[in-house]
């Protein structure tokens, strides 16, 4: 919550969508999902849990009659369960992730936030994350639904990430269709800004050379 995919970025995706016209007609605010992995991260980060028929919802994976699938994926010999709001209810995503340093990944962006949809991701953090990342990403349910990638780079933590407050103003919104050049940017903006972490962060590489993302 110090540091959260701030509301004020969030929202102005949901506005854009919602003046969207689709075969003339306004895209229907219900049909969108803001989400995280539970209800607790996201009233702490300022957003407002809703479940009903009427305006943008917003829920976790943690909500009630939610959770995860009954379908096992294999990521990289870790088995996963995805979140069904995910593999359910979700036709297209748009990932928004924070411009943060992490211990074990090196970093922490679009490609390494999957780590909210899945399970059990304490499993996948050895060998700095690769190829748990880039195998996670590839799955079918999140490849082929995964849009847009924006890093929520107004403000960064360099060091001791993913937890704390920011360190540091970069003032950047990162976005492209292309996951691994989001990210690509978010580690070298990190790496302008001194994160001693960098080197770590070579699941952003795998996912370009190996899988093909």
């Amino acid at each position: 919550p110090s540091c959260p995919t701030h509301p004020q970025g969030t929202n102005a995706v949901v506005d854009t969508l919602k003046r969207m016209m689709f075969n003339g007609s306004p895209f229907a605010e219900n049909n969108i999902i803001i989400f995280d992995r539970t209800q607790y991260e996201l009233q702490g980060s300022g957003y407002t849990i809703n479940t009903s028929t009427a305006g943008v919802r917003c829920f976790a994976t943690s909500s009630s009659g939610v959770g995860y699938s009954t379908q096992n994926y294999n990521v990289n010999g870790s088995t996963q369960k995805l979140s069904r709001i995910v593999t359910e209810m979700c036709d297209y995503l748009i990932n928004i992730s924070v411009l943060k340093n992490h211990g074990a990944g090196g970093v922490t962006l679009c490609l390494k936030n999957h780590y909210g949809t899945c399970d059990t991701p304490g499993n996948m953090h050895g060998g700095d994350c690769d190829p748990y990342i880039p195998a996670l990403n590839a799955l079918q349910p999140i490849r082929t639904k995964q849009k847009v990638n924006i890093i929520d780079a107004l403000y960064g933590i360099r060091t001791g990430g993913p937890g704390g407050p920011p360190q540091f103003v970069a003032n950047k919104l990162i976005m492209s269709t292309d996951i691994v050049a989001t990210d690509y940017w978010g580690r070298r903006v990190l790496q302008d800004n001194g994160s001693p972490t960098i080197g770590q962060a070579h699941h952003i590489d795998t996912a370009a050379t190996t899988y093909g993302l």
